[in-house]
């Protein structure tokens, strides 16, 4: 049987040849094996090798039934027996599960589905990134369990399962740290390396010093003289494509994405938003335009940051409070950053007429004025009213004399 390592940089060096025939192939390869890949056919073929017993503390143990898992002493409580006892059913049950599946070449392929999914990332994904593929490899799958939900459960239980006890030595697991979620890698994956790569994706960060698109991200990082370098020294851990470079990205802890896709540093208020100023922010932000507080309301609770739900007088409260945050019109806010001015129509209107030695027609006035305030025309002619700060002039309007 060919070694499954050489097998993968085999395809990687013969698919430099994009639309080849052998890419073709090699396509239609992985399509298969990925799509015929039946957890439920292989956890009972792979489990009528046990004895009842043994069954059913692996399925309760490890949740294999979509169900909650349960502890060794819940199953030993169900059973009757020590948990010691439900804990020597469990260790030789995945013993013999493991020599059955290394023994075995129709159950040993199968960690084909989890190294595929690795290689295009540059060999290694965070465990939850990988899970999110099992849900959409597995969506059809729904084995004699009705509950779809449930049954995804444990098709995602199963591919951990396999993960931790069965493919031991063809995958390698990256444990959580200050510096990696907990992750998945191929045997030839150097952490060294990744954390170089990651290391430069957060340079990248820093230099900019705010909240990247992730296209530009990707793309700066692609582009970039130590891509060219890395994809030299590394070339079986330089992620293959745009979706593979952000796989790769998202096994670190310490940059992230928001929402809507832009990436930072994962501490960062505007990548993991925890106070609701910097929520209204973000949405203002991403919508590009002046929102009423109560859409801003509506649109936090869409995005779902998190499980808090927003509420239209705490938002505006919000909104009143933080200077970052300039009222343009009737229960109407928009970022001082796009260039509005704090204050009243009338505060609008001196600020303009004190930047000119030379009185200003009305028409201009309010030109400018809306410019700044969702307002309606007559309102910014009612402003001009005001003696105490406006005076009629040829020409126009000026400063009064008291306000000059």
């Amino acid at each position: 049987m060919l070694d499954v390592s050489c097998y993968f940089w085999y395809i990687i060096v013969c698919m430099d040849d994009q639309g080849s025939i052998l890419d073709r192939i090699i396509s239609q390869q992985r399509t298969s094996e990925l799509t015929s890949f039946r957890p439920f056919e292989l956890k009972k073929q792979l489990f009528s090798r046990l004895k009842n017993r043994e069954e059913e503390v692996l399925t309760k143990r490890f949740g294999l039934s979509g169900k909650p898992r349960m502890t060794l002493e819940e199953i030993g409580h169900e059973f009757h027996v020590t948990r010691e006892r439900v804990r020597q059913v469990e260790i030789f049950a995945i013993k013999k599960l493991f020599q059955e599946f290394t023994s075995n070449a129709q159950f040993s392929s199968s960690v084909r589905v989890v190294q595929y999914l690795l290689e295009q990332s540059g060999g290694v994904r965070e465990e939850q990134d990988l899970l999110s593929d099992v849900r959409i490899l597995f969506t059809e799958e729904k084995g004699d369990n009705a509950d779809a939900k449930e049954a995804m459960l444990a098709a995602e239980n199963f591919f951990l399962f396999c993960l931790n006890h069965l493919w031991v030595g063809e995958v390698l697991k990256i444990d959580e740290d200050e510096d990696f979620h907990r992750s998945w890698r191929l045997p030839g994956v150097s952490l060294d390396a990744l954390k170089l790569f990651l290391s430069e994706a957060r340079t990248v960060i820093e230099r900019a010093n705010a909240s990247i698109p992730e296209n530009t991200f990707v793309s700066t990082l692609r582009e970039s003289e130590f891509w060219k370098n890395f994809e030299t020294k590394y070339p079986s851990q330089t992620p293959k494509n745009e979706e593979g470079v952000l796989q790769a990205l998202r096994a670190s802890k310490r940059i992230a994405s928001n929402v809507y896709g832009e990436w930072g540093m994962a501490d960062w208020p505007l990548i993991h938003p925890k106070r609701m100023t910097d929520k209204i922010f973000l949405v203002l932000k991403h919508h590009g335009k002046p929102l009423h507080f109560r859409e801003i309301t509506e649109k936090i609770n869409e995005t779902k940051f998190d499980f808090k739900k927003a509420y239209p007088p705490t938002i505006h409260n919000e909104l009143i409070l933080d200077k970052r945050y300039v009222l343009i019109g009737r229960g109407i806010y928009a970022l001082t950053e796009w260039g509005y001015s704090p204050g009243t129509v009338s505060e609008v209107i001196k600020a303009l007429l004190s930047k000119t030695a030379e009185p200003m027609k009305r028409e201009d006035i309010v030109r400018e004025v809306l410019k700044q305030r969702m307002v309606h025309e007559a309102t910014v002619n009612l402003a001009l009213t005001n003696r105490k700060f406006f005076s009629r002039a040829e020409g126009g309007y000026k400063l009064a004399e008291k306000e000059g």
